[in-house]
């Protein structure tokens, strides 16, 4: 749970071996009321906190609410080769970003303690902290410490392939015209939006008992071959607005392959699945 640090809480220290552990008290036996005291331990180094926000803000969209894949519940945290990966799916869609952060770690910490870490005003530079158990994320000010979600993420980086067609657009036209579809549809609407991809056009459709919407949106590179595919209005309108950016470049390969989203001022990327749809 997030707190202001109370004297005598925690400490941290930097051990013989070169790493640094943070210990830090957790609760009390409730038969003997002693603290109960846990630690963790981590190569890390200090990173600008809006950074961070900013990274977790871009991902956590992406992590499931709820399901019986643990690993989904969680956001993917790993570091390498001087980047810190944050990556979050639920089945449908996955989103990846990355800092500049050096050390050695894959963690999988719960959507629930990541919504915490970003609400919290850290001062200056946070640091992580983590052992098999738990994890820390500490500034001068605040901590979160939060347990760890126990197994193997998924090979995440097998499922951004590029696609054999892209195009780039304005974000925010495409997110409009999408708002506009399902505007014309009530809230119990499982209509696809339909993606007709020609030229520099892309003709967007949304068919449901109450409507028929149909608008042509520019796009700023057009396209080598023509595709059509369908996304759910919902998930394709969550992960755009995760971007910041005003265009993004979208890759596709057919009809039944995900398609990818990728920023255009940083390395933000997201995927997000096909549904099926019928044509008219």
């Amino acid at each position: 749970m997030p707190k202001r640090r109370a004297n005598g809480e925690g400490n941290i220290r930097k051990r013989k071996d070169g790493r640094w552990e943070g210990r830090y008290t957790v609760g009390h036996d409730p038969e003997t009321g002693k603290a109960i005291i846990k630690n963790v331990l981590g190569k890390t180094q200090a990173e600008v906190k809006e950074k961070l926000k900013k990274a977790i803000d871009h991902v956590i969209y992406a992590v499931a609410v709820s399901g019986s894949n643990q690993q989904m519940l969680g956001m993917y945290l790993e570091c390498m080769d001087g980047k810190l990966n944050f990556v979050g799916l639920d089945g449908h869609r996955i989103a990846w970003d990355c800092i500049d952060y050096e050390g050695e770690f894959q963690i999988i910490v719960p959507r629930a303690a990541m919504e915490n870490v970003k609400k919290m005003d850290f001062e200056g530079d946070v640091s992580i902290y983590h052992d098999g158990n738990g994890a820390l994320f500490k500034s001068e000010e605040y901590e979160v410490y939060t347990r760890i979600i126990q197994g193997e993420y998924f090979k995440y980086k097998k499922m951004f392939m590029s696609g054999e067609m892209f195009t780039i657009i304005d974000r925010r036209v495409l997110m409009e015209a999408i708002n506009r579809a399902r505007l014309c549809g009530s809230a119990e609407d499982k209509a696809p939006v339909i993606m007709d991809m020609s030229g520099d056009t892309i003709g967007l459709t949304y068919r449901s008992t109450m409507a028929d919407f149909h608008e042509e949106i520019p796009v700023i590179e057009p396209f080598e071959k023509d595709l059509k595919i369908a996304f759910d209005p919902r998930l394709m309108m969550d992960s755009l607005k995760a971007f910041e950016c005003d265009t993004v470049t979208l890759e596709l390969t057919s009809a039944k392959q995900p398609a990818l989203i990728k920023a255009d001022d940083s390395d933000m990327t997201a995927l997000v699945l096909p549904v099926n749809f019928k044509e008219a």
